[in-house]
């Protein structure tokens, strides 16, 4: 019996950290994805004002959110910003709705071409207002 109790206490400590580890990470991971989520649903709303009024008054055909969120789907796994948002939605219309919605298309381009600094400047409560939803969603779980 005395060999016994120091192996037990070998596998059940073994086991409980690996438990924790993993506890921990799924937790991390689902507050992650939270984050995401909400920073998108805030983002993609973000998105579609700052390209209406990048085109000055132009009626221009915009994409419904729902069409915004297929693009973006699964492209943020580890953190979110507005301007990530940006860049993901260029590099898709670039290849699939340049026709269709021309005018936006550009806007959003342009938006994704300026550096990280000089976008953030321009658009400080827009960002600021995707990254507080992501930091908020993270927190509540």
């Amino acid at each position: 019996m005395g060999a016994i109790a120091p192996w037990w206490g070998l596998v059940c400590g073994t086991g409980y950290a690996g438990w924790s580890h993993y506890v921990a990470t799924t937790v991390a991971e689902a507050a992650t994805n939270a984050g995401i989520k909400a920073g998108l649903k805030v983002g993609l709303v973000k998105v579609t004002e700052i390209a209406k009024l990048s085109l000055h008054g132009t009626v221009a055909k915009i994409p419904a959110i729902e069409v915004l969120q297929k693009i973006t789907a699964g492209e943020f796994t580890d953190g979110l910003s507005l301007h990530g948002i940006f860049k993901c939605i260029s590099s898709y219309m670039r290849n699939q709705l340049d026709e269709t919605y021309e005018l936006f298309s550009l806007a959003v381009d342009n938006m994704a071409q300026r550096t990280l600094s000089q976008f953030n400047k321009l658009n400080s409560i827009s960002v600021a207002a995707v990254d507080t939803a992501f930091a908020n969603a993270q927190t509540r779980l």
